[in-house]
């Protein structure tokens, strides 16, 4: 998993960043393929008649249920996997820009412990002087990921919940990562004259989802 590389400053690191996004991408074609084999399999329903009324009833077919329980319980460890993995490449590349330009001194002293979120506030003001735009997609959804990324490492139980309270993991996972080439493309135009970070295997790994 670790590659030695040059960052910006000619100083000799190690890490591999790109490969929790890589992660996740997979993840999220894991999931698709089960998800598109679940309405397959779901909407294989039978004709029965309703013994109070005879109307005809449509019901799942049996010989799916085994399957059906199946797929949803791997397409659900494959969300949770791409989720937690985007979390940690949006944290990972964070760091990145604040360790290698303000150095690991710096950066361990006053800014490690931020939370990811406010990384991403204040070490682009420190770095660039500039931030991201707040009001795009990109944004609302890498925040959204990374919260409930906490949600999920600090996991509780509930005696009760409400349908609509449960996120569409899903969802969630597809708009970051067809939407990531935008942040992509804002740090370009951030990071154009101090060319601090390595995009080329980002860009690379983002190319997947468009195959």
């Amino acid at each position: 998993m670790n590659t030695i590389y040059n960052d910006h400053k000619g100083e000799n690191r190690v890490g591999k960043i790109d490969v929790f996004l890589e992660i996740s991408i997979d993840n999220y074609f894991a999931a698709n393929k089960f998800q598109n084999e679940y309405r397959i399999l779901f909407s294989d329903k039978k004709i029965k008649l309703n013994p109070q009324n005879e109307e005809e009833l449509e019901v799942v077919n049996l010989e799916n249920l085994d399957r059906l329980f199946f797929i949803q319980n791997e397409s659900f460890k494959h969300k949770i996997q791409g989720i937690i993995s985007l979390s940690t490449f949006y944290e990972a590349l964070i760091n990145e820009i604040g360790i290698t330009e303000l150095g690991s001194k710096y950066f361990n002293e006053n800014l490690d412990k931020l939370s990811a979120i406010s990384k991403w506030e204040i070490i682009l003001k420190l770095v660039y002087n500039k931030g991201l735009n707040k009001d795009s997609l990109y944004y609302s959804t890498m925040v959204e990921i990374i919260n409930i990324r906490n949600k999920l490492i600090h996991y509780k139980t509930k005696l009760k919940i409400d349908q609509n309270e449960i996120p569409n993991y899903f969802y969630l996972l597809k708009t970051c990562l067809f939407n990531i080439h935008s942040l992509i493309k804002d740090l370009k135009v951030l990071d154009k004259e101090k060319n601090i970070i390595h995009f080329n295997e980002i860009e690379n790994k983002i190319g997947k989802l468009i195959k």
